[in-house]
């Protein structure tokens, strides 16, 4: 549980620190000039391969094997693992009851990171660069990377990320619902 709450507070501090990037751009410190929309940049990657990695991992959940292992926790005892993975089950379950409205959210999120990758990059990149770096950067970290982890460890990885998938469903919500 403290594990999701520190994900949940990095995504968010992540996110202001992006903006910051976006609207300062440069920053002195003890006489160096810092680009803060490199980092920008890397956070929107990161958002990028998160909601890539949940648009594969939720939907490769089966519900009845979710509803088993909720039904196998029932009258296991507190501390077992049957327990434990029943709590994750049905963290889970309550994304997939509305499975339109997730993939809704995750998908218009994801486009968003894109877009603002993209923008960026015409401000980072000179040139030919400004196309490559982020076709590449967007098709290894954020499509491949992301998605072979998120299908490998499915049930974890959409545990921990649940608070986030629900912030973003109702950030999304007045498009995605």
């Amino acid at each position: 549980m403290r594990l999701r709450i520190v994900i949940f507070t990095a995504a968010l501090v992540g996110v202001a620190l992006a903006v910051v990037g976006l609207v300062v751009e440069r920053v002195s410190v003890a006489g160096m000039t810092m680009d803060l929309r490199w980092m920008s940049w890397a956070i929107f990657l990161c958002g990028y391969a998160v909601c890539s990695g949940a648009n594969v991992a939720y939907f490769a959940l089966s519900r009845r094997d979710l509803r088993k292992m909720m039904w196998r926790g029932r009258n296991a005892p507190e501390d077992g693992t049957a327990a434990l993975q029943a709590m994750l089950a049905s963290a889970l379950l309550e994304h997939l009851r509305n499975p339109n409205w997730t993939l809704a959210s995750i998908l218009y999120t994801n486009v968003g990171f894109g877009v603002y990758i993209s923008q960026l990059s015409d401000t980072l990149f000179i040139g030919v660069l400004a196309v490559v770096m982020p076709v590449l950067s967007i098709t290894v970290f954020g499509e491949f990377f992301a998605q072979a982890t998120f299908l490998r460890y499915a049930g974890r990885i959409c545990y921990l990320f649940s608070p986030l998938i629900w912030a973003l469903k109702w950030i999304t919500s007045p498009v995605s619902y």
